[in-house]
Formats: structure tokens, sequence, C-alpha cells
């Protein structure tokens, strides 16, 4: 018998396996645990776009993606400044003209998350700006929100949420967000009736750390006064010269 006429054995098809399988046995990296909420926040000031400007940013250590108080805590930022419509845009955009576009934003991952306000303004302004910021906080700590302020900010978030969900892309990013962040298989489903449950009490308790973030207020408004007439003195005999950026150190 010749060797041609002797069958070959072919091997089976490596088995394919499902992605839940793979992903079972993934190993997650290390990671660093992530700091304590109780951390001092940071409030940061660099050149902004023209000589004459700066980048203001506020922010603090915030709770994580998958925290049952994420739709109040959501809420609350969009009364607050996470909406065009937002306590702060009307305060130091319309009413007062230190800046064109301020953002609030709250930004969960799975282990923490952070707090960011931020906007470019003037110079001159910095401090007062910074203090209308810290005055907003302080009101919502204070007061919280009810009726139609607060009717309307349930109304904008479950109004957004369909239509966020409404493209192949965006339903993928919220279904990928409830895998990866461990959030309730229902989430999709739920989110508007959860956003509508939020109390005036929960809304007003909702806060990211914000005693610490007034605290840094006090001490960073002092030094941006000292230094506005610096600033607005640099500003006039040297246009081409670029502030390096800067961090405030938090209290001690």
């Amino acid at each position: 018998m010749s060797a041609r006429s002797i069958p070959r054995r072919r091997s089976p098809p490596p088995r394919r396996r499902s992605a839940a399988g793979r992903a079972a046995t993934c190993r997650r990296p290390p990671f660093a645990a992530p700091p304590a909420l109780e951390r001092p926040a940071r409030c940061t000031s660099s050149s902004g776009p023209t000589a004459s400007s700066r980048r203001s940013r506020v922010g603090n250590i915030a709770v994580k993606r998958s925290d049952p108080r994420w739709f109040e805590l959501t809420l609350a930022n969009t009364i607050y400044g996470g909406a065009f419509n937002s306590r702060i845009v009307r305060n130091i955009r319309e009413e007062k003209g230190y800046t064109y576009s301020p953002q609030s934003a709250l930004t969960g991952f799975g282990d923490a998350g952070f707090y960011r306000f931020a906007a470019d303004v003037r110079n001159e302004v910095t401090g007062a700006t910074l203090t209308e910021v810290f005055k907003e906080i302080d009101k919502m700590r204070a007061e919280g929100s009810d009726g139609a302020e607060l009717q309307g900010a349930k109304s904008y978030l479950r109004g957004i949420f369909p239509i966020q969900t409404a493209t192949q892309t965006g339903l993928s990013a919220t279904l990928n967000n409830v895998y990866v962040f461990g959030l309730p298989k229902d989430y999709p489903e739920t989110f508007r009736a959860k956003v509508a449950a939020v109390t005036p009490a929960q809304v007003k308790s909702a806060r990211v750390d914000a005693a610490r973030l007034r605290e840094l207020g006090d001490r960073d408004r002092r030094r941006l006064r000292e230094g506005e007439g610096s600033a607005r003195r640099r500003t006039r005999t040297s246009r081409s010269s670029t502030p390096t950026a800067r961090s405030i150190p938090p209290p001690q």
C-alpha cells in the first residue's frame, strides 16, 4: 500500500469559547486602592488661550459608578451645573458674564469617581468666579431643590436618556457601563423611574465632599485676590508671556 492511499487524520478545530467564558478566565490587573472620600479637594489655575484668561478647575474624589447614591448625585449636579439652565450657568454666565461655558461633571468608575467644575475666566474675575462657585455649593447644601426646578431637572434627565440610547452606539455604551461597572441588569429599563423617585431630601444631602470644597475655597480666594493685581500688571506689560500652570495645595 502506497503512502498516498493512507487517509490523513485531521485534527479537530479548536473550540471557541464564548465572551462570558473568556471574561471569567481573565485576571483583573492589580490597582492601587482609590483615595478616601475624605481627601481634601484640589483647585488648579493655569494660563488660558490668551494671557488675559485662566483655566480654573475645582474637583474632588466622588463615589464609584455602582454606588446607590449615583442617581441623587447626578440629579443634584444637573441642578447645580450639569445642564445649560443650571444655577452656576445662570449665575456666572448669564448674570455676571464671567465665562462663556462653565462645566460641572460627575464621573464614575469601577472603584471610585470624581467631581470636576471647569471654566475659562478672565484673570481679574478668577477669584470672584470661585466665590460664586462655592456660594452655589453652600446654597445647594443648605436649601436643596424643590418645586419646578427639581421637576425640570428630572424631566431633562428622563427625556435625554431615550435619546442617548436610541442609536446602536448609545445603547452599546449604556450596556457596556452595565457590564463593566457591575450595574443591575435592568438599569436601562429602570433609569427613568429611579430618577423620578429621588426626593428633595436626597437632593439636599447629595454632595461630593462639599464641606472640604468650601474650606479650600476660602483659602484659594484669598490667594487669588492677592494675585489678581499682579496678574493684570503682567498682562499689560507683556501680552506674549505665558504663565506656567500651578496647583494650589489643599489646606493642611
